[in-house]
């Protein structure tokens, strides 16, 4: 009996949600139970799923407890994957450290696979705890099959959500689907009408047929320059100056008055002059 207990209290040990381990508080940790606990209680069922990773694979976004109420159905809170075969299911669940999960202890923020077989009474097993590119792989699933719990991503904004692919060794190969409904594509508008007539633009001419004309055979035909001229220019030669006499109206007569030409003085040579004789006059 005492090893029962013992066997059951370090199965319980889990610090990540209730039903595990307890702590000396009054009113706290705030904290909710696994995924597993969860499923067995029965809560969340509007944003339960429940897959087969050997029929199909499947691709979905988990919001952590807290945010159950202000997502759509297209967000997640538990995934349960069955293994009838091995009498074993596990539960995928985002471990979202907020509101009335303020207080977990273990795997906050995380992605958490727990375990546990369908008795009533049965202790969870925390198997894994994944961040963002992480991945656990359950081996032996069902007839020998092995199933990959992948985390894509974990977004930090707007509303936490973790975004999951779990698929098999059998369906590796298919594509993966996501349960979360696409954006529709932007619609484009529908023409008014169809056109009736071709356009009217006409065909291009046709090419052209002939040849360019050849290029010229003979060479230009203007002479060279004339020779230069040979004679000298026949006009004669300037006319002598022309004599000018000044009018005398065009003298200075105040400025230059005329001079008296000089007394010359006979000289030696020069003969006198005589004097005509004169005849007395007779008195009456």
């Amino acid at each position: 009996i005492v090893c029962s207990l013992l066997i059951f209290f370090v199965e319980c040990c889990i610090y990540s949600g209730m039903m595990g381990y307890t702590y000396p508080e009054t009113d706290g940790p705030k904290m909710c139970y696994n995924g597993a606990k969860s499923w067995q209680l029965g809560w969340y069922q509007t944003k339960s799923v429940d897959v087969d990773p050997l029929t199909s694979a499947w691709r979905g976004r988990i919001v952590g407890i807290s945010d159950y109420g202000t997502t759509s159905n297209d967000y997640k809170v538990i995934v349960r994957i069955n293994d009838s075969t091995n009498n074993i299911a596990y539960y995928v669940a985002f471990n979202r450290k907020d509101g009335i999960n303020d207080g977990t202890k273990d795997g906050a923020d995380q992605v958490l696979v727990t375990s546990q077989r369908p008795i009533q009474s049965e202790a969870s097993d925390l198997r894994a705890k994944l961040s963002s590119f992480q991945s656990y792989k359950i081996n032996d699933f069902d007839q020998g099959e092995s199933v990959t719990i992948t985390v894509n991503k974990i977004s930090r904004s707007g509303i936490w959500y973790a975004d999951i692919t779990i698929t098999s060794s059998k369906i590796a190969a298919t594509p993966i689907p996501t349960s979360v409904a696409a954006t529709s594509p932007p619609t484009t508008p529908i023409p008014s009408g169809i056109p009736t007539k071709s356009p009217t633009t006409p065909a291009p001419t046709p090419t052209p047929t002939r040849s360019p004309t050849r290029s010229p055979t003979q060479s230009p035909t203007t002479g060279s320059p004339t020779k230069s001229p040979t004679k000298t220019p026949s006009t004669n030669s300037p006319t002598p100056k022309p004599t000018y006499f000044q009018p005398l109206s065009e003298f200075n007569w105040e400025e230059e008055p005329l001079k008296a030409p000089p007394k010359v003085s006979p000289g030696p040579s020069d003969s006198p002059v005589l004097k005509p004789p004169i005849s007395p006059i007779a008195s009456t």
